[in-house]
């Protein structure tokens, strides 16, 4: 198993300390490099990839498993981007989408692919 971990916030140190007691394998994208310095207890430069999920898109083919914990704004855009570069398991952070239309277009292009989508709520 090998979880991409999109977003750099509170709830994504959150996964990143439970990812890390599981001793499951993972790497942060993130947006930004100021947020990614909160992570350097828990992962190697070398699994930070910033810049935005578009620019590093190409890296998602090597994950699994993806966790979305970016801000509610990105969780639908984020959610389609980790759908085409072919993650078979994908956790979104609640509340999954911003509007209805999103939860339409994520519908839309999961069609015909095999990913697994599952929404937090704690």
């Amino acid at each position: 198993m090998k979880v991409a971990l999109i977003g750099a916030g509170n709830m994504a140190i959150e996964y990143a300390k439970v990812l890390n007691d599981l001793k499951i394998d993972f790497s942060l994208f993130g947006r930004n490099d100021a947020k990614a310095v909160n992570f350097k207890n828990y992962l190697p430069d070398e699994n930070m990839f910033c810049g935005g999920l578009e620019k590093n898109k190409a890296r998602l083919t090597d994950f699994t498993h993806a966790i979305i914990a970016s801000n509610v704004n990105n969780l639908a855009s984020n959610c389609i981007t980790v759908i085409e570069s072919g993650v078979q398991n994908i956790l979104v952070e609640k509340p999954g989408i911003a509007t209805p239309e999103e939860f339409k277009l994520i519908k839309e292009k999961s069609k015909g692919i095999s990913s697994k989508i599952f929404i937090a709520y704690n």
